[in-house]
């Protein structure tokens, strides 16, 4: 019996190398990015600059070791471009990260991106490479539109994860206030063409209806003229 198990479990061993090599994954090091800690999570998810999908799994759960190859594949596909990271729920140093982002079943698979609500938003699909791949591509749109932008993105992430709690709360307000600043400029731009709007037309309209009307008679008389001078002779 433990002979059978054990080619049973050398065969399962060689069958998963043989995907990796097909995959060419085989001796490479791992692209998902394994998070163990909040202050990690922090670090690489909410303030790394780039969108980022993440699996929450435990090592013994089945679909998420099926889930393990699609997975790698979905990293190495997407890498430089997005972060695609794994959180160990049965670690220790990462239960209570799981629990603050909602994780009830394994696997969770949540996407982090500036429309995401800020616990991320949750994957509910197949647990296949083309349904991940497919969820992603629309998931994780961009989050800047050019390299010099993104590159500016992760440098104020970076910044973010520097600062401590009162000097982010700082940061927020000077932002909040120039964004409230440039709502009412813009507000006040928009009154001030509204009222140079209605000035203009409380002084052209009168005489634009005078000019329309006297065309318009002075058309109506035109036409009449040949007629009269046609009952004249």
């Amino acid at each position: 019996m433990r002979r059978a198990l054990l080619a049973c479990a050398l065969c399962v061993a060689s069958a998963q190398g043989w995907l990796l090599w097909l995959l060419g994954m085989e001796n490479e090091p791992s692209a998902v990015l394994d998070v163990k800690s909040a202050d990690a999570f922090d670090s690489v998810v909410r303030f790394g600059g780039r969108n980022a999908f993440v699996k929450f799994y435990a090592p013994w759960c089945k679909h998420c070791q099926r889930l393990a190859l699609p997975w790698e594949r979905l990293a190495k596909q997407l890498q430089g471009r997005h972060v695609i990271a794994e959180v160990d729920c049965a670690a220790e140093g990462s239960r209570d990260l799981c629990a603050y982002y909602g994780v009830r079943q394994l696997p969770t698979l949540k996407a982090f991106s500036p429309r995401a609500p800020l616990n991320g938003s949750l994957y509910d699909g197949a647990l296949t490479y083309e349904a991940v791949a497919a969820y992603a591509k629309e998931a994780l749109e961009p989050a800047c539109d050019d390299d010099r932008e993104c590159a500016a993105v992760e440098a104020f992430g970076r910044e973010v994860n520097a600062m401590d709690a009162s000097a982010q709360a700082a940061a927020l307000a000077a932002l909040e206030a120039e964004y409230d600043a440039s709502l009412a400029a813009e507000a006040a731009a928009v009154a001030a063409a509204e009222a140079a709007h209605a000035a203009t037309k409380a002084r052209v309209e009168p005489k634009m209806h005078l000019l329309r009307t006297s065309l318009t008679a002075r058309r109506l008389q035109r036409r009449r003229l040949p007629e009269e001078r046609e009952g004249e002779l």
